[in-house]
């Protein structure tokens, strides 16, 4: 078994360096749609991003801020 994955790894290896054009173009092709979604990503850092809405501990979180009111 370790012969064989070692075999596989160098010839790996050998079509990499005989075609590194073929290999560059494969990367980027790969990389291509995910690359084009990253603008998109969106971060949402905020108290209720990290719970579900009807998360207990969230409503009654929302019920204290609806009561004396918000910092921002």
């Amino acid at each position: 078994m370790h012969l064989k994955l070692e075999e596989k790894m160098k010839s790996f290896g050998s079509f990499i360096f005989d075609n590194p054009l073929k290999v560059i173009v494969a990367v980027l092709i790969l990389l291509a749609f995910p690359l084009a979604h990253v603008p998109q990503i969106k971060m949402d850092t905020s108290t209720e991003g990290f719970m579900h809405p009807q998360d207990p501990v969230l409503i009654t979180y929302n019920k204290f801020r609806e009561q004396f009111g918000r910092d921002e």
